[in-house]
């Protein structure tokens, strides 16, 4: 008797599993790519601006974002939010100069699917006479699917730095296994 009792328990709950409706996102972002790249002048004194771009259809909700610098070439100066930032949102960032980084993160973000600029960060140039090269690191990076849902999930992405006054490739691309630490180029 008791055998039948659990039998029937076990059936009753693979009815009840059976009845509940799967929830599978549609679609997800295979690989996202973020990159810096530099406009301005480039000569010591200047100030030169380092963008934090996003590729297009990335889903992209949020993370904390890191641009690594030597502070013995450049110095943090300010931040903006870029020209493709999303509505809505706020971008803050501090200056972590004895770490070697800046430090960002959007407030109240939604999923964006277009490409373009997310923010900005302003260097003034102290010595132009070496490569100043800015990497690019992230941690908690998450996606939405769809853009407004709470689906969140973790993307999958590739990092690329860029170096300014060098006279070689101003970019290069190269594995890393942790987010958050410094690297030219990434991915995760």
């Amino acid at each position: 008797m008791f055998l039948w009792k659990r039998i029937g328990m076990m059936l009753l709950a693979v009815c009840v599993l059976l009845q509940m409706p799967i929830i599978v996102s549609a679609a997800r972002a295979e690989n996202v790519t973020f990159s810096l790249s530099a406009a301005g002048d480039t000569s010591t004194g200047s100030t030169v601006t380092i963008s934090w771009n996003v590729s297009e259809n990335s889903y992209f909700s949020n993370c904390t974002v890191y641009v690594y610098y030597n502070p013995k070439l450049v110095e943090f100066l300010d931040y903006d939010s870029g020209s493709n930032a999303p509505s809505g949102s706020m971008f803050m960032a501090a200056d972590h100069k004895d770490e070697l980084f800046v430090k960002g993160a959007f407030v109240h973000i939604k999923g964006i699917q277009t490409s373009g600029e997310l923010a900005q960060f302003m260097f003034r140039v102290l010595d132009d006479s070496k490569p100043a090269e800015f990497s690019l690191a992230m941690d908690e990076c998450e996606g939405l699917d769809p853009p407004d849902s709470e689906n969140a999930f973790d993307i999958s992405y590739t990092l690329t730095g860029v170096v300014i006054n060098s006279k070689e490739p101003a970019v290069t691309t190269v594995p890393s296994s942790s987010p958050a630490k410094p690297a030219a180029s990434t991915t995760k």
